[in-house]
């Protein structure tokens, strides 16, 4: 099958982080993610309905701005227990 018909499968069935590569052992940001892999599906649809460059840009700036701060959050949390 291919990789974007079984993404939309599982993203369809609320179950799309089982796309998520394993060996990254749940360090992701789950919401980045699911944002990430919408905009790739919105990427492999017809012509017309596929999202300008700017649009793909802005998107993936807003994917990092999230993992960023999930990342920050998380540093701050643990040196706060130490």
């Amino acid at each position: 099958m291919p990789l974007d018909k079984m993404a939309k499968l599982l993203m369809r069935g609320g179950k799309i982080t089982d796309f998520v590569d394993p060996k990254l052992s749940g360090e992701y940001s789950k919401e980045a993610f699911e944002l990430t892999m919408e905009l790739a599906l919105s990427c492999t649809a017809h012509k017309q309905q596929r999202p300008s460059m700017e649009r793909v840009v802005a998107r993936l700036e807003e994917a990092l701005y999230i993992s960023t701060r999930e990342l920050v959050h998380e540093t701050r949390s643990t040196l706060n227990k130490v």
